[in-house]
């Protein structure tokens, strides 16, 4: 099951924590950065325990295209799609 699975990283507005990688673990943005994807329709954002998350609706839309998806997140997430 895991080989049919796309990775979607989602960005975020806290620091890493140790050993997370940017472009791997999240895509790490200070949250002045995060508070610009607020007004682009691309972007799905939530706050989550107080940062700032959010993902590419297009990148998942494509994923489910061809397959599940498996994210750490919000289960709120998906309400936003």
């Amino acid at each position: 099951m895991a080989s049919r699975l796309e990775a979607l990283v989602l960005y975020n507005s806290r620091d890493p924590r140790a050993g997370e990688r940017d472009g791997v673990d999240y895509h790490f943005r200070t949250r002045k950065q995060m508070e610009t994807f607020r007004d682009n329709a691309q972007y799905a954002l939530l706050d989550v325990r107080g940062d700032l998350q959010a993902f590419e609706l297009e990148q998942l839309r494509s994923f489910l295209k061809s397959g599940d998806v498996l994210f750490e997140g919000n289960p709120l997430s998906a309400r936003r799609c």
